[in-house]
């Protein structure tokens, strides 16, 4: 039987399928409570990620992750592929 995939491991697939991805879209699709921390796990395993602060519409600021596509895969110290 097939292991169900780990909230970082569809975070991580997520972004690298060129979406962006919120706290509340991380919590809908995911179950995901803490997205920062997985980010930051991300970021540890060698994944170049860009946060962006965004507002909504009562003007509240939250992040929004996506890959920084500025940094080559070679120069990231993990295995991205």
């Amino acid at each position: 039987m097939k292991k169900p995939k780990t909230q970082k491991q569809q975070v991580k697939e997520h972004l690298k399928d060129g979406n962006s991805i919120t706290p509340k879209e991380a919590l809908e699709r995911f179950g995901c409570f803490r997205l920062a921390s997985i980010i930051c796990r991300l970021r540890d395993g060698g994944m170049s990620i860009k946060t962006s602060l965004t507002k909504n519409s009562h003007g509240h600021s939250f992040a929004k992750y996506t890959i920084d596509n500025t940094v080559s895969e070679t120069n990231w110290r993990g295995n991205y592929k």
